[in-house]
């Protein structure tokens, strides 16, 4: 199946800098390059939908081979694969990020050799330097591979410091990076969700990597087993996850909470929870798929300011199951009683709110209960009455009313009630409520920052020195927490894609000081 706008006689040339561009791309990662390329290209893999995975390291050659049977690459995908400026763009709906494992490789490596077959397309492509030292690539014979996939071998130079030459260090990197689909009870979770249309297996070096289970790998004990639900009444599956105490003979590399999405290991994590003694002996895997729509370009965070509800959607079920967990074990990190204190706060930001558009889109907060509005299509006979205004965030007549529809600044408002004989059709929709954070306070004295978000409630630390240092002037306190509220925005905002504008602490200052 040849493409009619490939000359297959023309050496193709990456005409951009790339060696600025590989070196840029691997300071993304908090990990070796070596390590970057395994998991890329493990990741493009299941993206493809492929069910099994060959990985061999070839010593002889010092090589690895990565060949799945996924979905192959169309013509157009195999050109971009090789481009490095339109590569960067496609980062990809999955877990992986277009290309970027065979394009990072040119960091460590001299060549690389891809093969693909998919319904439309099948090619195979030389990558490598060329005397004048410009990194160029052209097409080459295929194999012929018989079935539908991908096939990519790296050939590392001398100087390289491969991790996993071994089928015990290639078992123990895939371990770290995509532990849930090596265990049990998540590959079950999978099939259950639709993740993926089979169970994808890992042979390595010609032998497949049977399924363990992870908490008696690490002889867990008190450990909890959980399917994340969402709240309400069709309490949906959300995640899988489960998190225990690992036997103290066994030393974590990485304790905490693996935060997963599709399989992949995206960051541990404490869930902004502070077990101190324990914190050494606790680890647990969490996987939720809707996660993979908060990824940020390395795939090795997430993007919470992208669409703060809907990621707290997802973060708080596994939070308050951790939560739970904890206050089982003796450890209750709730916030501490200072009613007073944060409503003194949330008024001042509520007056600053209209100076920082950035707030009401990172903190509105959705009320628990559900309210009627008018629909045509909707199910609900209901029934309009006059309501009492408790703006922002009333229900209108108390024991009557479901809601407020068009609230006014003042005076009373339309309710939708629900009534079997109503000649209006309504649909119930999650009432808004007030904007702007929620303000607590934690005493955790060995955290350095003065405060942090966690969900849609900024935490204030009141074991800081600073805190207690201003405990005796009441407007030195405010200034304080107000600092500290600033900072914590300031450091949640900047946890996305892209970094913040740095002003936003003075911007906060400045609102509150006019």
């Amino acid at each position: 199946m040849a493409d009619s706008t490939i000359d297959a006689d023309k050496e193709y040339v990456s005409k951009i800098n790339y060696k600025n561009m590989i070196q840029n791309l691997a300071d993304m990662y908090p990990y070796d390059i070596d390590e970057v390329i395994l998991v890329e290209c493990i990741a493009n893999s299941l993206d493809a939908r492929s069910t099994k995975i060959f990985i061999n390291f070839k010593p002889g050659s010092n090589s690895l081979l990565i060949q799945d049977n996924g979905a192959g690459m169309s013509a157009s995908q195999f050109r971009l694969y090789h481009d490095f400026a339109m590569g960067l763009k496609s980062r990809g709906e999955g877990i992986g990020f277009a290309g970027l494992g065979a394009k990072i490789s040119f960091n460590i490596a001299n060549r690389v050799i891809t093969e693909t077959r998919s319904k439309s397309f099948s090619g195979a492509s030389d990558w490598k330097f060329s005397k004048d030292g410009d990194l160029v690539w052209k097409h080459i014979k295929s194999s012929g591979m018989k079935n539908y996939g991908t096939k990519v071998e790296i050939f590392f130079n001398e100087k390289s410091n491969i991790c996993y030459k071994t089928s015990e260090k290639l078992k123990e990197a895939l371990f770290r990076h995509y532990a849930p689909l090596f265990d049990e009870k998540f590959l079950e979770f999978y099939n259950i969700v639709k993740c993926y249309e089979k169970s994808p297996s890992f042979i390595v070096n010609d032998t497949p990597i049977m399924p363990i289970n992870f908490i008696e790998k690490y002889e867990m004990n008190k450990h909890v087993q959980k399917v994340i639900k969402t709240y309400g009444k069709k309490r949906k599956p959300l995640g899988y996850a489960f998190f225990g105490l690992v036997s103290d003979k066994i030393e974590l590399d990485t304790p905490g909470i693996l935060l997963c999405t599709w399989g992949k290991v995206i960051k541990p994590d404490f869930l902004n929870q502070f077990p101190r003694e324990l914190m050494s002996r606790i680890f647990g895997i969490a996987d939720i798929p809707n996660f993979v729509k908060f990824l940020t370009t390395s795939k090795c965070d997430f993007n919470r300011t992208k669409n703060p509800i809907d990621f707290n959607s997802y973060y708080k079920p596994l939070r308050d199951i951790f939560v739970s967990w904890l206050k089982e074990l003796g450890i209750d990190s709730s916030e501490e009683k200072k009613e007073e204190e944060s409503k003194a706060i949330e008024r001042e930001i509520f007056k600053i709110i209209s100076s920082l558009p950035e707030i009401p889109e990172l903190m509105r907060r959705r009320a628990s209960k559900k309210v009627h509005v008018p629909s045509k299509q909707g199910e609900d006979p209901v029934i309009i009455e006059r309501g009492v205004l408790t703006f922002p965030v009333g229900e209108g007549t108390k024991g009557e009313t479901k809601g407020i529809l068009e609230p006014h600044k003042s005076g009373e408002g339309e309710a939708y009630k629900p009534n079997k004989n109503g000649t209006e059709k309504a649909k119930k929709i999650s009432r808004k409520s007030k904007v702007g954070p929620k303000i607590a306070f934690r005493n955790v004295p060995e955290k350095e920052e003065m405060g942090w978000v966690d969900s849609d409630i900024v935490f204030i630390n009141s074991g800081h020195p600073g805190y207690k240092k201003t405990s005796s002037n009441k407007k030195s306190r405010l200034i304080f927490n107000l600092f500290s509220v600033a900072i914590a925005l300031q450091r949640y905002l900047d946890s996305g894609d892209e970094r913040f504008d740095l002003t936003f602490i003075d911007k906060f200052m400045h609102a509150w000081g006019k």
